[in-house]
């Protein structure tokens, strides 16, 4: 019979009863996981602004939590035309072509996107040769993130996306008067 080191039996008995923490976040980490899938898989290729502002939100989430499930650092490319996810693999940043999750998507043609990272905007993704690529955004695996915020304006409504730093990510909504 195992005991520790303090002389408690540290073997469970059948009067013990509850979950393990470890056991509690696995099953919060799997939950959150399929709450993404099942966001993902809504909407059309045309869908809305507020759609549009949630689902990026939804993947970016996703992206955080991946981090720091599977040990390896997620990025973030966010552009004019769309974004692009990015897994750190082998010392340099790999493209996720044909991720049913993570692959590259297109913004839809209703209203405009911008993009702060850093309290700076960013107009277009420029690609310096001499340096080596990172991404816009990064989601560490201890869960810090780059700090960031991607505008979807149409008309008098705003839908601002932001990631704190943490790896939280929140859609905040607001109409002009």
């Amino acid at each position: 019979m195992p005991i520790s080191v303090t002389g408690i039996n540290v073997m469970r008995s059948d009067n013990m009863r509850g979950f393990t923490l470890i056991e509690i976040l696995v099953v919060l980490v799997i939950m959150g996981l399929l709450a993404a899938t099942v966001v993902l898989t809504m909407g059309g290729d045309k869908a809305p602004l507020a759609d549009q502002a949630h689902r990026f939100a939804a993947r970016a989430s996703m992206a955080a939590q991946e981090s720091i499930v599977t040990g390896m650092p997620m990025g973030l490319t966010v552009s004019d035309e769309g974004y692009t996810f990015y897994r750190f693999s082998g010392g340099a940043w790999m493209e996720l072509k044909g991720d049913r999750y993570f692959g590259q998507e297109a913004w839809s043609r209703e209203g405009t996107v911008s993009v702060l990272r850093d309290g700076n905007r960013l107009n277009r993704v420029t690609v310096d040769r001499s340096t080596p690529f990172q991404p816009t955004v990064i989601f560490d695996t201890t869960g810090i993130s780059t700090p960031f915020i991607v505008s979807f304006m149409e008309d008098r409504v705003h839908y601002a996306v932001s990631g704190d730093g943490r790896g939280k990510v929140l859609v905040k909504a607001h109409e002009d008067s």
